[in-house]
């Protein structure tokens, strides 16, 4: 009788005192947005980070804001390249990353200014966990509040790995892309993301399916960053 073979966390390597966090954009035509982007990663009341934009063949003025940023703050790296989509941008992005945590940022969100320290946080206090969650909250054009997203009272936590292998490989109530993030020995076995359509267009959703069949979830019930819905998001409009 052959025994079954259960699936189980990997194992992470160990988080220093104070990891550096890599905070990834893949932009594309978000001139409109970025500027604020940025500024959000620069507000952060945790410092030990690097903001790496890959801008994925703009043809709006993007590239110019994100430059004037750069050249003021050697935190932030500029990475550009011919239109690939999404994924392929935080693929660049990933490539030249160096942090022990990867946190994500879609250049049309924005972050909450103790949202790095508060996951970083959540990291050291659970150090088998590597995919972090937070709650986000939805915004209009202009910034004005359309509800948090998930909704659900508690965000899913701990190790799902086998029960969603048996309910069709979805873990639901997942937050959209500022609102996930990934200690890098998960990253390592997710990276590089599918950059063929349609799943180039859909890199939150990609790594929402892996990473909790690799690891422990972590969670933060708090509102973290800001999600902005719109009639441009490029991305959004081919999920």
């Amino acid at each position: 009788m052959t025994e079954a073979c259960l699936l189980a966390p990997i194992q992470l390597k160990k988080l220093p005192q104070c990891p550096k966090v890599s905070v990834l954009v893949s932009n594309y035509n978000y001139a409109a947005y970025i500027r604020q982007a940025i500024e959000s990663v620069l507000r952060q009341t945790y410092a030990n980070f690097e903001l790496i934009i890959c801008d994925d063949g703009s043809t709006d003025n993007s590239t110019e804001i994100i430059e004037s940023y750069r050249r003021t703050d050697p935190r932030i790296s500029l990475i550009v390249k011919e239109n690939g989509g999404q994924a392929s941008g935080f693929n660049a992005a990933y490539a030249a990353s160096t942090g022990d945590l990867i946190f994500f940022l879609d250049s049309d969100d924005t972050y909450r200014p103790e949202k790095i320290a508060m996951m970083v946080e959540a990291y050291l206090q659970t150090p088998d966990a590597g995919f972090g969650l937070h709650r986000v909250q939805r915004v209009n054009r202009n910034g004005r509040r359309q509800g948090v997203w998930p909704r659900e009272s508690r965000l899913p936590y701990g190790w799902h790995g086998e029960k969603m292998l048996q309910e069709g490989g979805v873990l639901s109530y997942m937050p959209p892309t500022s609102g996930i993030s990934l200690h890098r020995s998960v990253a390592e076995r997710i990276f590089p993301l599918p950059a063929h359509y349609p799943l180039a267009a859909v890199a939150d959703q990609v790594i929402t399916r892996f990473a909790p069949l690799l690891t422990i979830v972590l969670r933060r019930q708090e509102v973290l960053a800001e999600h902005r819905l719109h009639g441009a998001n490029g991305y959004g409009q081919k999920k």
